[in-house]
C-alpha cells in the first residue's frame, strides 16, 4: 500500500514506536488540524506494520465514519475492535451499524461504561501484541471535569498495564488542561509530539 500520510510523520511514528519498551503507553500530542491524519498514520504503523491488534475508542466521530476512514487508508480492520462513544447520542437505534466488532456506549460522559466495554473487548483479542487507541483525551475534557479525567486516566493506564496492553492516547495540546498534560506525561512511557 502506498503511504497516504506525511512521510516524515510516518517515519517519526515508526521510530518512536520501535523505541518503546514492551507493553508501552504513549501520549501523542498533535495539532487539531492534523488529528485524523496523524491518527490514521499511527494506526497504519501499529496495525499494518507492527502487527498489533487492538481497540479503537472513538469519541469524535461515529464508528461508521471511522470504519470508512480505516478502509480508505488501507488499515487492516480485522485486527481492530471499536468502542463508540458518539453514535448512541446522535443516531436512532435502527441507524447503528451492528456487528461483533463494535460496542456502543451511552455517552462520552459515561466513563464507567467505557471501562466496562474495555473489560468486555480485550479478552476477544487473541494476539500477544494488544493495544488501545484513545482518540482523544481532549474530547473527554469537554464532557468531564479535569479532576474526573485525571482519575479516569490514572485508572485507565493502570488497567492497561495490569492487562499487558500497549496504548496510544491522542491529545490536542491546545485543548488539554496543562495539569492533565503533565499527569499524562508522567503516566505514559513517552510523549510523542507531532
Amino acid at each position: 500500500m502506498a503511504e497516504k500520510h506525511d512521510p516524515e510523520v510516518i517515519e517519526k511514528l515508526r521510530h518512536e514506536f520501535k523505541s518503546l519498551p514492551l507493553k508501552w503507553i504513549a501520549l501523542i500530542e498533535v495539532p487539531g488540524e492534523r488529528f485524523f491524519d496523524v491518527s490514521m498514520a499511527a494506526l497504519q504503523v501499529l496495525v499494518n506494520e507492527q502487527d498489533y491488534h487492538g481497540v479503537y475508542i472513538t469519541l469524535n466521530r461515529p464508528y461508521s465514519n471511522i470504519a470508512e476512514m480505516i478502509l480508505e487508508n488501507g488499515i487492516n480492520s480485522e485486527k481492530l475492535y471499536f468502542i463508540d462513544g458518539v453514535s448512541k447520542q446522535n443516531l436512532r437505534p435502527n441507524e447503528l451499524k451492528r456487528n461483533d466488532k463494535v460496542i456502543y456506549i451511552e455517552s462520552i460522559k459515561s466513563l464507567t461504561d467505557l471501562s466496562i466495554a474495555l473489560t468486555q473487548v480485550f479478552p476477544k483479542i487473541e494476539s500477544e501484541k494488544k493495544f488501545l487507541f484513545l482518540d482523544s483525551i481532549s474530547t473527554l475534557l469537554i464532557f468531564n471535569s479535569p479532576e474526573v479525567i485525571g482519575r479516569f486516566s490514572h485508572a485507565l493506564t493502570a488497567k492497561m498495564r495490569a492487562l499487558g496492553v500497549s496504548g496510544a492516547i491522542i491529545s490536542i495540546p491546545s485543548d488539554t488542561e496543562p495539569a492533565i498534560r503533565q499527569m499524562l506525561s508522567a503516566l505514559c512511557d513517552k510523549v510523542i509530539k507531532i
